[in-house]
């Protein structure tokens, strides 16, 4: 298979059409026997083709054409990623609708909001979301139900709606038409030229993880439609567990992946604790090991990364394996640590940039690993015009940004032939190489009168063992400090507790070398992020510890939590739970409630898996997909209390 062939051709086939999304769809499902999606269906996977994706969105259209109400504008469409996903947004835009793409993690308040905004009177799903209007199942849709379709039938629709993910406290509506998804889908020939990578075979396939959700406009736009477009395969998950996603990819042989900072960050983090839980040489042999590779590829790119994956090959077989050839990381942004130490094992991460507004505007794509984990966002498109301004804000001029954005108050018509303005900080060196530095509203007025911009300090902030941290003002008896707030875990060891001390006071001696100071350090057991959101909105996280929905806590108030707090129900069921532990470790020592299964006692993902059905068994329960593996002893016991409640 020539796929230089078949980007050319797609691509001219696209330059000569209306540039509508009937266009696209034609395109896209030109070579019939190709791979479409694949996942995994018991112990066998299953393959659909994009011929039968294409039958299937005719049928789909078929179906919701006599559900659907006659007098709406706009139709919901609130999915996780998955073939009824992509053939719902088909059939929907058959049927002369504009598909509105809903955050399935908004929350109802907030998507009533958009539903209200839009009269939307119809939503298709594959969940009883409690939401308003109709609802139109179609998790279960049996395709084969429907024996014939005319595609004469349809009349198609030339507009889809995204919504932002409301950290600003405000969720925008973007419209998007034909022309803009078209122009923004000819940039992707330029990610190919400039990246054999993003092209490279394993085995014969390319294969991506769809795991960016496709309501997203990273999702949507990098993930489906440039994939998509020149026929390439994707790997639907079964749930978004850890150990689910590492299965997936090895078993799938996945070869792209596009993610948000989030699992770059999770991924960094894992892979550094247990490094650290290794002998000193082994430390060290890593860690030069790191410089060097990164080295070799900068100066050598090629064969540097050769060099790489075989140095590298014991630890990358314990995390995605040998088939992932390309990476992008994008909606938020992504640290220099993380960065550092996933392109020295040997996995290509390149940066890019993009915005629900604007769509995806550029990406980093150069071969040495010392541009890409500088953070660069790379060159706009040939489609694209980037500017700074005198406060140093990115504005961009292009076809591909959306049409019209619909806020609570008002309606705002975009001209394409004016600059946007992102409000985002960026810096351009001497190469033209652009790097964001932050947002506009996040810099912080402290009380000496010194404006300080969160994002460059957290981006040499390094703390694994935290879950997330963020940096913002706040204001204390009328005056502004910078405080670092971190989000812990409830249930914490001993050792945990020192380990994060020892990581905290690293932070800040660091910090003051380059002269950065944090007046404050808090704690909070509460999450610092929204569900929706892939990157901390330090505006809403404010707004949250005003009204007391984050509590904030001294850092050095920070204990270990005793036996003599917990109340009897719970303390039964934790001996319960350890003698569970010490069947699965096979051992006889005590267990500390505060002992997490996997990162200190040692065990494997299998036998998280026989814990999760031991467990179910015992108190009859059904723990959640997003169950995270890490879990203590107190933190299963309270599951299952509150379960059992």
């Amino acid at each position: 298979m020539n796929i230089n062939k078949i980007i050319k051709t797609r691509l001219n086939l696209l330059k000569n059409s209306n540039y509508d999304f009937k266009s696209i769809f034609e395109i896209i499902h030109s070579d019939k026997e190709l791979i479409f999606c694949e996942k995994t269906d018991g112990f066998r996977i299953k393959k659909t083709t994009y011929n039968e994706c294409y039958i299937y969105s005719y049928k789909m259209a078929t179906h919701l054409k006599e559900l659907l109400n006659d007098d709406s504008e706009y139709v919901g469409l609130m999915m996780e990623n998955s073939l009824e996903f992509i053939t719902s947004l088909y059939g929907i835009l058959m049927n002369n609708k504009k598909p509105v793409l809903l955050n399935v993690r908004l929350g109802s308040l907030l998507i009533n909001q958009i539903i209200e905004r839009l009269q939307i009177k119809d939503i298709v799903c594959d969940n009883d979301y409690d939401v308003l209007g109709n609802k139109i199942n179609v998790s279960n849709f049996v395709y084969d139900n429907i024996t014939n379709f005319n595609k004469e039938d349809f009349t198609w629709a030339n507009e889809i709606a995204l919504c932002t993910s409301a950290t600003s406290l405000n969720v925008k509506i973007c419209i998007y038409d034909g022309k803009a998804i078209c122009t923004q889908i000819t940039n992707s020939d330029l990610i190919c030229k400039r990246n054999k990578n993003i092209k490279n075979h394993y085995h014969g396939y390319l294969k991506q993880l769809a795991f960016l959700p496709f309501y997203h406009i990273f999702g949507l736009m990098a993930s489906y439609f440039w994939f998509a477009f020149f026929g390439r395969c994707f790997v639907f998950l079964k749930d978004l567990s850890s150990d689910t996603i590492i299965r997936t990819i090895k078993k799938h042989e996945v070869t792209h992946i596009f993610a948000v900072p989030m699992l770059w960050h999770t991924v960094h983090k894992t892979l550094i604790r247990e490094i650290n839980k290794q002998d000193e040489k082994t430390i060290n042999k890593f860690y030069k090991g790191l410089k060097l590779s990164n080295k070799l590829q900068s100066i050598f790119p090629r064969l540097g990364h050769k060099i790489t994956k075989k140095l590298f090959k014991e630890v990358r077989t314990k995390v995605f394996g040998e088939s992932v050839q390309f990476m992008i990381s994008g909606g938020s942004y992504l640290s220099y640590d993380a960065s550092y130490v996933i392109n020295g094992i040997g996995y290509p991460l390149f940066n890019g940039y993009g915005m629900t507004e604007i769509g995806i505007t550029s990406v980093e794509l150069s071969y040495k690993a010392n541009t890409r984990i500088k953070r660069f966002i790379g060159k706009p498109f040939e489609t694209v015009e980037y500017k700074i301004n005198e406060d140093n804000q990115l504005l961009v001029k292009s076809d591909g940004i959306c049409s019209k954005i619909i806020t609570k108050d008002n309606l705002i018509e975009i001209n394409h032939n004016e600059y946007f303005n992102t409000f985002d900080i960026v810096k351009k060196d001497k190469n033209s190489n652009y790097i964001i530095e932050g947002r506009t509203d996040d810099v912080v007025l402290t009380s000496s009168g010194e404006k300080i911009n969160p994002d460059v300090i957290e981006a040499i902030i390094n703390l694994p063992s935290v879950e997330r941290f963020s940096l913002l003002g706040l204001e204390e008896n009328n005056l502004n400090y910078l405080t670092l707030v971190l989000e812990l875990n409830k249930s914490l060891s001993e050792i945990r507790i020192n380990q994060i001390n020892k990581e905290v006071k690293e932070v800040l001696d660091n910090l003051r070398t380059n002269n950065y100071n944090i007046d404050k350090v808090y704690y909070t057991f509460d999450r610092i992020i929204s569900l929706t959101a892939v990157k901390v909105s330090r505006k809403l996280l404010t707004r949250w510890i005003n009204e007391g929905v984050v509590n904030l806590y001294p850092f050095s108030d920070l204990k270990v939590i005793k036996l003599d707090d917990i109340n009897e129900v719970t303390l039964k069921i934790i001996d319960e739970v350890k003698t569970i532990f010490k069947e699965l470790l096979n051992s006889n020592d005590d267990i500390d409630i505060n002992a997490h299964f996997i990162l200190d006692l040692g065990a494997t993902s299998l036998d998280y898996l026989t814990l999760l059905v031991k467990l179910e068994e015992k108190y009859d329960i059904k723990f959640n997909n997003n169950i995270d593996p890490n879990y203590t002893v107190l933190q299963f016991a309270n599951y299952i209390v509150e379960r059992i409640n």
